[in-house]
């Protein structure tokens, strides 16, 4: 949960700075493919997490944009 929550910070901080280039959008999509990554293997691990973890996991997923 810890670090869904932390690359989505960092991808808001880094689309809200004032000058936008490369590194910085290649950057943000690495961070995105890091959080579909951690999706993927909370979804292989979902039945052995309780519900209510896995239902906020994807919640904070949705709200980064990994669909």
């Amino acid at each position: 949960m810890w670090t869904i929550t932390c690359i989505g910070r960092e991808r808001e901080r880094l689309s809200q700075s004032f000058y936008e280039n490369d590194m910085r959008q290649s950057l943000a999509d690495e961070l995105l493919v890091m959080a579909k990554d951690l999706m993927v293997f909370a979804g292989m691990i979902k039945y052995k997490l309780l519900p209510k973890v896995y239902e906020t996991l994807a919640r904070a997923g949705g709200e980064i944009g990994v669909h």
